[in-house]
């Protein structure tokens, strides 16, 4: 009885995600969207921060802070960013070192390539101890601040 009781205990907790991640890698994605904040809320010294919302497997919001942005001479060069971002699912919370790629386009939605990587012990829950990164690509209107596009996740546990 004794046995059946613990692993009745072992299969509720180990179902709910209690338990530690065996290890090795998984790899999501899904959709994204996004809008910019406006100060005071942004603190950004460039002005740019955004809040914005993840959607598939991986569900949750994300808070994005721009810390620089450096552009070419020409309209046309892209600009390389640096941030850092704040993720919240339901599987719990990571901080990001973030590095991008956007190109301007004049009265048009700008192109964007992000990659976030976690920072080392900084994760809650399932992202505690993990090692992964986020890649979102999308388009972003500096008119209205609305931002779209998709995102890849791989999370890594155990080493792996």
């Amino acid at each position: 009885m004794r046995l059946r009781g613990a692993l009745a205990v072992w299969l509720v907790l180990g179902s709910s995600g209690v338990l530690a991640d065996p290890g090795g890698c998984q790899q999501y994605t899904g959709p994204f969207t996004s809008a910019l904040v406006p100060p005071p809320g942004c603190t950004s010294p460039i002005g740019v921060c955004t809040i914005g919302q993840l959607m598939g497997k991986v569900s949750g919001l994300y808070e994005f802070e721009m810390l620089t942005l450096t552009c070419g001479p020409d309209l046309d060069d892209p600009c390389t960013y640096t941030g850092v971002s704040t993720v919240t699912t339901d599987k719990g919370i990571v901080e990001t070192l973030d590095t991008g790629v956007l190109t301007f386009v004049p009265f048009a939605p700008t192109p964007f390539t992000t990659t976030a990587e976690f920072v080392d012990d900084t994760g809650t829950r399932r992202y505690r101890n993990a090692d992964g990164a986020f890649v979102a690509s999308g388009e972003i209107d500096f008119g209205t601040g609305a931002a779209s596009g998709e995102y890849s996740l791989e999370i890594c546990h155990g080493g792996a």
